[in-house]
């Protein structure tokens, strides 16, 4: 029976430890910050660019004539 017990690797494998403990790492000084210039405050420029799809309301107004009602059946 094959299918009915499958050979597991990790079972044949033997006895299997935990890996070795790493040693502590010593802990670092923070690298000091270099000089570098200050962001501007301000934008360079602002420019109105389209970015997406225009949308306005649906003020349209349409009257709709009513549908007719055709799902009306009479059993009498």
């Amino acid at each position: 029976m094959l299918g009915l017990n499958p050979t597991m690797p990790q079972k044949l494998a033997g006895f299997r430890s935990d890996p070795p403990r790493s040693e502590p790492l010593a802990i670092h000084a923070m690298p000091v910050a270099s000089a570098t210039a200050d962001p501007p405050d301000e934008p360079a420029h602002d420019s109105a660019v389209f970015h997406g799809f225009r949308v306005t309301p649906n003020t349209s107004l349409n009257v709709l004539a009513p549908a007719p009602n055709s799902g009306v059946f009479d059993l009498a």
